[in-house]
Formats: structure tokens, sequence, C-alpha cells
């Protein structure tokens, strides 16, 4: 029974705190809280309160919802589809009002951003500015020369810019530039002084240069005539030496004349008897010659009269022997190649042999 009852007070959800005259609560609220658009910080206060009195109505029905949900598990999803329901009632409210406080924020935070975008900007003018003269007045330091270092350093001494919280960085560079100025017209200075004094040393050298010079020039007009002198003299030996030479020329080339005319006929003499001898020599060596071959072809006569019996007994025999004796029938091919092969071989050492003895 208590069961029933239970069911009944959850299934009669109007019956509940959260959902007693909810709709029209809702509705109420939807009146309450009129979509406000932001212009400026009081409606943008009034707007995210609009948007907590919305919230809050749709946070006392969702709570109402897990309170029946935790209560009757079986109905949950018809009190789910009713608070879906009620809330959309508020929803689309809640949503455009988020998306209008959204949007503020959203202006607010590009305002935010743009004005540090120009701070930023302001401060790198400022520090641009201190960079610019340092940078300019190093450069006229850096390229000042003696008769231009003083107007610079009195430029950058009456150099004044105000430049908000950057003047103390303009000062700061300022005096450094002033120091290093100084030190630049003190270098100029010194540099001007060595140049004066360099130029002056430079007068003394040309001065002494020119006397060297001088000094050179008169020693050259002596050794030039020493010169002159020792050519002449040099003249004169090599004429005397010339023709000293000329006369032993004529003298060596009328010996080597007489020698040249001795040798020749002495060649010649030797010539005529190496002529004659050379004759009488090749005259002996025919007459041996005419001797030994006489006596040879009377020693080959003697000789082929001896062998004459034995080459035609020897001619007789070969003439006589006939290789046609050897000619018989045989079946086998290869014995009748063998056998022509042996005859003909026969044959040409019949002929060999009749050769050598006529060779005898």
């Amino acid at each position: 029974m208590e069961v029933k009852e239970e069911l009944s007070l959850v299934l009669n959800y109007t019956e509940l705190p959260a959902f007693e005259n909810a709709e029209e609560k809702q509705r109420l609220l939807v009146e309450s809280n009129p979509f406000v658009e932001i212009t400026d910080n009081k409606t943008y206060e009034q707007a995210k309160k609009s948007r907590t009195s919305l919230r809050e109505g749709r946070y006392e029905l969702q709570n109402g919802e897990k309170t029946i949900a935790s209560r009757l598990k079986d109905f949950r999803d018809l009190i789910k589809n009713k608070t879906a329901e009620l809330i959309g009632i508020t929803l689309e409210a809640e949503n455009k009002q988020q998306a209008e406080i959204e949007r503020y924020e959203a202006e607010k935070q590009r305002e935010k951003e743009e004005a540090l975008r120009a701070e930023r900007a302001r401060k790198e003018a400022l520090r641009q500015q201190v960079f610019d003269f340092n940078t300019s007045k190093a450069k006229a330091i850096e390229t000042a020369t003696i008769t231009t270092i003083s107007a610079i350093i009195s430029d950058i001494e009456n150099s004044d810019l105000q430049l908000e919280e950057f003047t103390a960085d303009f000062i700061s560079v300022k005096n450094r530039l002033i120091e290093e100025a100084k030190r630049k017209e003190s270098q100029l200075q010194e540099s001007e002084r060595l140049r004066i004094e360099r130029e002056k040393a430079e007068q003394e050298r040309k001065k002494l240069e020119d006397e060297r010079k001088k000094l050179e020039a008169e020693k050259k007009k002596q050794e030039d005539e020493l010169k002159l002198q020792r050519e002449k003299e040099e003249a004169e030996m090599k004429r005397k030496r010339e023709e000293e030479e000329s006369r032993l020329k004529a003298e060596r080339e009328k010996l080597n004349a007489e020698k040249a005319a001795f040798q020749k006929s002495e060649d010649e003499r030797k010539a005529k008897e190496e002529a004659e001898l050379k004759e009488k020599l090749e005259a002996e060596r025919k007459e041996n010659e005419a001797k030994e071959k006489a006596e040879f072809e009377k020693r080959e006569q003697a000789r082929q009269e001896v062998l004459k019996p034995d080459k035609q007994k020897l001619t007789e025999l070969i003439e006589k022997f006939d290789t046609s004796q050897f000619i018989i029938e045989l079946e086998m091919n290869e014995s009748r190649v063998l056998l022509n092969e042996f005859v003909h071989a026969l044959n040409q050492l019949r002929g060999k042999t009749l050769e050598l003895i006529k060779e005898l």
C-alpha cells in the first residue's frame, strides 16, 4: 500500500515541490528576465543577472528531475522528457542571453588586446627613436674628421628628446655617445699631431733624399768618365789583340795548307801502295783458286770413273724393281686403300733413290 501511494505521488509530479506550478514559474522567469543587449558594464551585469535567474530555474527543474529519478527509475524517461520540455521554455532565452554575454566578453577582450597592442606600439616607437638617435650619431662619430668632430659633440650635447618612460634610456645613450665622441676627438687630435710630424719628417727625408741624389749624380758622372776611359783603353787593347790574332791565324792557315799538301801526297802514296798490294794479292788468290779448281775437277773426274760401274749397277737394279707385282685383289676397301698408299710410297722411294745415284 505504501508503494502504491509513492507511485501515485511520483506519477502526479506536479505535486512535487520542484514541479509545483513549474510551467508558470518558467514562463514568469522568461517574462521577468527579458533579453539584455550589452553595451556597457551596467548592461553586462544586468545580462549576467538575468542569465543567472534563468539558469536557477533550470537548475531547480534539473534537481527535481534527479529527485524523481532516484525515487522511481521506471518513470525516468517520462520525467526526463517533461523536464526537457519545460527546460525548452527557457533554454532558448538562456542560450541567447549566454551568446550575448560571450559576445560582450569577446568584445571587451578585443578592446583589451587592442589597448595592449597600442601600448606596445607606443613603447616600440619610443625605443626606435632612442635606437635611431644612437645609430645616426654613432655613424657620425665613426666617420668624423678633425674639422667636424666638435660640431658633432655640440649637436649631441644639445639634443633633447622627451620620450616619457624612455627618457632615462635616451639620456644614458646620449651620455655614452658624448664620451665616445670625446674619445674620438682625442684620437683625431693625436692623429693630426702625428700627421703633422710625419709631414715634417717627410720634408726632412725628401731634403736628405735630394742631397743623396745629388751626390749620386756626381758619383755617376765620375764613374761614367772612368768607364769611358776604360772603354777607350779596352778598345785599343782589343784592336791590338785582333791584329795579333789575325797574324797568328794567317800563319796557322799557311802551316795547315802545307800540312794538308804533305798529307795529301802521303795519302796518295799509301793508296797507290795499297792498290798495288791488293792487285798482287787478288792475282795470287785467283791463281790459287784456279789451281784448286783444276785439282778438284781432276779428283772428281777420277771419283766418277771409279763410281761409274757401281752407279750403273744400282740404276739397273732400281729400274728392274716393278711395283706392279704388288697389285692383288683385296676384299676390304680399307685394305685396298692401304695397299695403294704402300705402292705409291715405293714409287716415290724409287724416284728419290735414282736422283741420289745421279748425284754421286
